[in-house]
């Protein structure tokens, strides 16, 4: 039994050695002695896990099983005490300070306790190097939150570019850049539909590459794809210099109307 380190430990040796713990011969005990089945389930569970819940019976049943998370911290001095608080926090509604006057008040109880039991009184707590460590802990646990928070902004941001990335991926050509059938169809649906609600017209202009079989027979394939990839920058162009066209052509009719 020497060699069993902490609460867990100890566990783990007496059911080896007795084929069960001291919770079990605790709640057999209670049982004998014609205890409340209740206090003998609350003895019988004091190894299982915190429960998060306002209920009283629940309440009661985590400080029953959180003292012997505190009981081990305690020997072994504030830092780890402090741990320990800390993760009992959110089961109790207790911050740092209101734990540490818990703690404070059952030291000072600590003697007749011990007096009772015929066991060693351990080193007396600080209560300031106690309040110190739980800042300490508080600290390292807001810059580990900082860090995972931003380790989260950069995996959103990371998945948000790959989004745009599949969603241009999936609405482009891959050989001239240009918008594809299927977000063309979808397009041209909206702004037929904004059209329509707006009652404006809507042009649509179609563009022939005129003889491109013949390029692709002559040059081969590998010619025609470089062709369709340089036509795209060359469209814009085109069609302002088409725009200008018409325009100087409306001018120069008009010109020509006013001398008549």
């Amino acid at each position: 039994m020497e060699s069993a380190t902490d609460h867990v430990s100890l566990l783990h040796e007496e059911r080896r050695l007795y084929g069960a713990d001291h919770a079990e011969v605790g709640a057999w005990l209670a049982a004998q002695w014609k205890l409340s089945e209740r206090t003998t389930q609350w003895i019988a569970r004091s190894h299982d896990g915190l429960e998060r819940s306002d209920s009283r019976e629940a309440q009661t049943r985590n400080c029953l099983i959180a003292s012997g998370t505190l009981a081990d911290a305690w020997l072994k001095g504030e830092a780890a005490l402090s741990m320990a608080m800390a993760s009992l926090e959110e089961y109790f509604g207790l911050d740092s300070p209101k734990m540490i006057a818990k703690i404070m008040s059952l030291q000072e109880q600590l003697p007749s306790v011990v007096a009772l039991y015929d066991i060693a009184l351990p080193q007396p707590l600080d209560a300031n190097q106690l309040m110190y460590e739980a800042k300490l802990l508080l600290a390292e646990r807001n810059a580990r939150l900082q860090q995972d928070l931003l380790r989260q902004q950069q995996e959103i941001e990371s998945l948000r570019r790959q989004q745009e990335t599949l969603s241009h991926q999936a609405s482009v050509d891959p050989l001239t850049g240009l918008f594809n059938r299927r977000y063309m169809e979808q397009r041209l649906e909206a702004l037929f539909d904004q059209a329509s609600a707006d009652s404006n017209s809507l042009s649509i202009i179609f563009i022939d590459l005129d003889r491109f079989k013949n390029i692709n027979d002559e040059f081969g394939h590998t010619v025609g794809d470089e062709v369709l990839r340089g036509l795209p920058p060359y469209c814009p162009a085109c069609l302002m210099m088409t725009k200008r066209s018409r325009v100087a052509t409306a001018v120069k009719s008009l010109l020509s109307f006013c001398r008549e």
